[in-house]
């Protein structure tokens, strides 16, 4: 079985809890949303140094030593650097229907009752390439939000082009998604893909970037 580190570089919302349970079945000892560890606020650290993925990879380098898989966000912001960093490991991208995505997130964060201030990874995630900093979400964000979605997905397919050995594409509703990622990292064992989901947001609200006024 393949003993490298393994980043799932998918957004939030596109089965990030449900990898990081399947590699766990696998036998890895991974995190998800890695946020407070042994009693660090990795994402309170963090909030200086938004705009600097490597400063933020250096800060979560803790981390990063201490675990083998590692799911939801920050990790898709910070592919290139992860790679970087740990060569030889192995990247999964999990891909969801844009249009369900965002049904998806729009429920996740009641975004038919309130704006969500993004917290700062998730900050990350959705700025770490913009020219136009995105600090709320409403409904009326629909297309921009979108937008950086996709965006993400295909830079990160063109990042990893030609390198089938690193990188592994997968949809959420393909039906051998078990055995696609199994063999992908080696495994002998096939276990049953779980479906979770998750009913609340994560992070914690007083970590929360507030829109400049």
């Amino acid at each position: 079985m393949f003993d490298g580190k393994i980043f799932g570089v998918g957004f939030h919302k596109t089965g990030t809890t449900s990898l990081h349970i399947f590699l766990k079945l696998l036998g890895y000892h991974g995190v998800h949303w890695p946020n407070n560890i042994k009693g660090v606020h990795y994402e309170k650290l963090c909030l200086p140094q938004l705009h600097d993925t490597n400063q933020i990879v250096d800060i979560l380098m803790p981390v990063f030593t201490q675990f083998e898989t590692f799911t939801d966000v920050p990790i898709p912001a910070l592919y290139r650097e992860l790679d970087y960093h740990f060569p030889g490991s192995r990247f999964i991208l999990f891909e969801r229907n844009s249009d369900d995505w965002w049904e998806s997130i729009s429920k996740h964060w009641h975004l038919h009752d309130n704006a969500r201030i993004l917290d700062p990874y998730e900050y990350l995630q959705y700025n770490y390439e913009a020219n136009t900093p995105l600090n709320e979400i409403t409904m009326n964000s629909r297309i921009e939000v979108l937008q950086r979605y996709n965006d993400h997905i295909e830079r990160v397919k063109d990042y990893f082009h030609g390198r089938s050995d690193a990188f592994l594409t997968v949809t959420m509703d393909e039906p051998d998604k078990a055995k696609i990622i199994a063999e992908f990292l080696q495994s002998s064992e096939v276990p049953v893909f779980p479906k979770v989901r998750r009913s609340s947001p994560s992070g914690p609200p007083s970590l929360r970037i507030k829109q400049s006024r």
